[in-house]
């Protein structure tokens, strides 16, 4: 349990060793005075009714990583309706032991597109590549803010045409489709933002996770990969004059949000950010 003077929160996930969020929480915390402490959960799944169990009792709140974020939800009392939509929870409220759920990954995303590449959205042209929990965040995110078109590729099919019919239910204005590689290469139109949602580029031996030819097609890249920096797609981009950025910004400004919901003070974004870029910089590993 935990003591009325220390206020608990925690990140499961499986693994976590790499997280930066406690580098970064635990500023926010020291700036404001606040007594509270911010630990990694490696929690397997088959563990993870057990443990949203201890946490209901045990904590003030808590993050949710790979893989826990879709799988999490049926143990929460609430979830936001952006959350419900996406199918996947990155923040939980703990209020007198009930647990509340959010997902900021995807206003994370948004305010790091807006602020880092200094573009809108609305009536933009968007291609995501990857269909997992990030690329759903984002495609959700994308049709939110009112892009004309979105395309998702992933090497599963599947998972890219389960996500299409999501999102249409909520944008059926937003022009989504499961595309390929091959056909966004041959269409007539150019990408006003491409989008990595793909772990390829977490190591520097990766290759690119799209056709090299595609870049010629788009305007601005978000990769959402932080761990190396410049990645290889990224330093490609802006080798082709390509605006370009990592996921470092959607890290810090979800965790900004999630401490937020938490403790219902104004986030110190700076301090926040200098915390990670301390962690990271020349080539620290992250979340």
């Amino acid at each position: 349990m935990q003591s009325s003077k220390i206020k608990l929160f925690a990140l499961i996930g499986y693994p976590v060793a790499h997280t930066l969020s406690p580098y970064m929480q635990m500023a926010a915390f020291s700036r404001l005075k606040i007594k509270a402490l911010y630990i990694p959960l490696a929690i397997e799944p088959k563990r993870l009714a057990q443990a949203i169990k201890m946490l209901r009792s045990g904590t003030s709140g808590f993050n949710v990583t790979i893989p826990h974020k879709s799988a999490c939800m049926q143990h929460l009392d609430s979830v936001d309706k952006l959350a419900r939509m996406i199918g996947a929870v990155n923040t939980v409220v703990v209020k007198n032991e009930r647990l509340f759920g959010f997902n900021t990954d995807a206003t994370g995303f948004i305010k790091s597109v807006k602020t880092d590449l200094k573009i809108t959205l609305k009536n933009k042209a968007c291609l995501v590549v990857g269909a997992g929990g990030a690329g759903r965040a984002v495609a959700f995110a994308l049709a939110k803010e009112g892009a004309k078109e979105v395309f998702i590729v992933d090497v599963q099919k599947a998972k890219a045409v389960s996500l299409v019919r999501n999102i249409k239910k909520y944008f059926p204005k937003c022009r989504i489709e499961a595309s390929s590689q091959h056909s966004i290469l041959n269409a007539q139109y150019n990408i006003d933002l491409l989008v990595n949602a793909t772990p390829l580029g977490m190591k520097k031996t990766d290759p690119l996770p799209i056709d090299l030819k595609i870049l010629n097609k788009t305007k601005a890249v978000y990769d959402l990969i932080y761990n190396i920096s410049p990645t290889r797609l990224v330093k490609t981009a802006k080798q082709r004059s390509i605006k370009a950025s990592n996921g470092l910004g959607m890290l810090l400004y979800q965790g900004a949000e999630a401490f937020q919901l938490w403790t219902h003070k104004k986030a110190p974004v700076e301090v926040m950010r200098k915390a990670l870029k301390r962690k990271i910089a020349p080539s620290g590993k992250a979340k």
